[in-house]
């Protein structure tokens, strides 16, 4: 009797534990978005009405800051799923970026803005991308790829 009066006080205890992180990782989503918000004029628009691949979560941005300064907290801060693609758009910039989560990478892509491009998914990304990074979710390390000069031919 003692082992089972044991083990559930131990279980009560961890559920307890781990329902108080997840409100603590609640808290710290609304601090990360209210401080995007405020810092880059960011508001997230909600899911792209036309969507044929995943779910896409559209925003838009107004700083003069580019994307990569801010994209580790705003994955921290938006994304409920790796699964996700969020196209970020900043119009006085004229760029939309892309952010996607793989194996705990973030790719961010950024590409030449078009408008309206925003309406369907299919036409999102369609701008010309002009710069990509790839950023450590555990570390914040990132690596500037090379302007995508692979996909220009002479």
């Amino acid at each position: 009797m003692k082992k089972i009066t044991s083990f559930l006080v131990i279980l009560i205890l961890l559920i307890t534990c781990l329902s108080a992180s997840t409100a603590a990782n609640d808290i710290d989503k609304e601090v990360l978005q209210a401080q995007l918000s405020d810092e880059q004029g960011l508001s997230i628009l909600g899911e792209i009405p036309i969507d044929v691949s995943v779910r896409c979560i559209l925003s838009n941005y107004t700083s003069e800051n580019t994307p990569d300064t801010f994209a580790l907290d705003y994955y921290k801060a938006f994304f409920e799923d790796d699964h996700e693609v969020h196209a970020i758009i900043n119009e006085s910039l004229g760029i939309t970026t892309r952010v996607a989560c793989d194996n705990g990478m973030l790719f961010v892509t950024v590409f030449q803005y078009h408008q309206d491009d925003e309406k369907k998914t299919i036409d999102i990304f369609y701008g010309k991308p002009t710069s990509e990074y790839v950023i450590n979710i555990n570390t914040g390390d990132i690596e500037k790829k090379s302007n995508f000069l692979w996909w220009q031919t002479s």
